[in-house]
């Protein structure tokens, strides 16, 4: 058994079966599949013949107002008759002792399964809420920008400006670093719009939308959208309320910290649901302490975390901080928090907080001590994420 990534056309090719498998889609056999850009293919090869692979993306994240390493997970398939046998738990060791290598900080994926990639350190990272209101629900909100319509050969200049200064918002926000997206809105062929919001001549938001339908009656339904301040968001809702009269109804997802709800003055016949979006795991975990927001005022902090898959990230940290350079130690003494790394993650990228850890069975999070500052220390904090991988 050889677990490597892969670069031949063959192996290419037998990617593209056990994909087709293991989604159900049809394989055309002239189709040649090539990995994307900063993308590899990890394989678990026998006798010659691919068994396993995962798809591994490479990224940056925002975490506590900067960019991070992060490298997705997807495709994660193997044939039908290799099932069960370990092949996927190999991958993954491999490919943790890559992202060690490569000083990678966090690990993201969309599962199938939340409890299978629980195995591998995996747990719930970014929540966000679907909204599902009658537009005339957004009626008293009026838009104050100028509004274009996105047309084929636009700069896509204003709306990288947009997300990015969405993204200094929001802890979990994937760099979008190219928009080809903009050519799939074609307005008047597909009924997919793209409008880009200015104010005094500049971009201040986007939102791109399609049209559908939800029952009976036409709907607006949001498929991207960014702002770079509260007043461009009220600018956005205003936007879709105007077209209340053609798109009765409208869908969109936002923050599950964005209190919508408490902006609109009717909310019977909103609906409200909070989805998961993805699971997070920390790679490097003292590297992911040294990053938190810690207090300014001079204290510390003694974490003891348990990594089953990657051993370097067992142990106790001790955290100094206040008002220099945050220092993360190795030490022995008695720790006043215990963690597994399935709770680490969501933790230091604010999606959790000291409410969340003290509902938790022992096995994820056990506080010793410490109470008060922990409590002080980690509280939750806007995350979102948007991209797909």
């Amino acid at each position: 058994m050889e677990i490597r990534k892969l670069s031949t056309p063959e192996e290419y090719r037998q990617i593209q079966e056990i994909n087709a498998m293991s989604f159900f889609y049809n394989m055309d056999e002239k189709d040649t599949y090539k990995p994307e850009k900063n993308c590899s293919v990890w394989g678990a090869v026998e006798k010659g013949k691919v068994q396993s692979v995962i798809h591994v993306p490479e990224y940056e994240m925002m975490v506590n107002g900067r960019y991070v390493s992060m490298f997705g997970i997807g495709g994660v398939s193997t044939r039908a008759e290799c099932r069960n046998k370990g092949y996927i738990r190999r991958l993954f060791s491999a490919i943790f002792e890559e992202m060690v290598k490569r000083d990678v900080l966090y690990s993201y994926l969309y599962p199938f399964s939340f409890a299978y990639y629980e195995k591998f350190g995996y747990t719930l990272g970014v929540s966000k809420v679907r909204y599902r209101l009658q537009t005339q629900q957004l009626k008293a909100f009026t838009c104050n920008c100028d509004v274009a319509l996105y047309q084929k050969g636009d700069p896509s200049e204003p709306y990288d400006k947009v997300f990015h200064q969405f993204a200094r918002q929001y802890n979990g926000m994937v760099r979008r670093t190219d928009w080809k997206r903009l050519e799939d809105y074609k307005a008047f062929a597909n009924q997919k719009y793209m409008y880009i919001f200015c104010r005094n001549g500049e971009p201040v938001a986007y939102m791109g939308f399609v049209k559908t339908e939800y029952g009976q009656e036409n709907a607006l339904s949001v498929m991207d959208m960014a702002w770079a301040d509260i007043g461009a968001f009220q600018d956005i809702l205003g936007f879709i309320g105007s077209l209340r009269a053609h798109l009765p109804k409208c869908e969109f997802f936002l923050p599950d910290t964005l209190p919508l709800d408490r902006m609109l003055v009717d909310t019977y016949s909103m609906e409200r649901r909070l989805e998961p979006a993805g699971q997070i795991r920390v790679i490097d975990a003292g590297r992911a302490l040294e990053l938190y927001p810690w207090p300014q005022e001079a204290g510390s902090v003694t974490m003891k975390v348990q990594d089953g898959m990657i051993g370097r990230n067992s142990g106790t940290y001790r955290v100094s901080f206040g008002g220099g350079p945050v220092a993360v130690e190795r030490t022995e003494t008695q720790p006043d928090l215990e963690l597994d790394i399935r709770t680490l993650g969501p933790l230091t990228l604010g999606a959790i907080g000291y409410g969340d850890l003290l509902y938790m069975e022992k096995d994820r999070a056990w506080i010793h001590s410490n109470h008060i500052a922990l409590e002080q220390i980690f509280q939750p904090r806007p995350a979102y994420i948007t991209e797909s991988f």
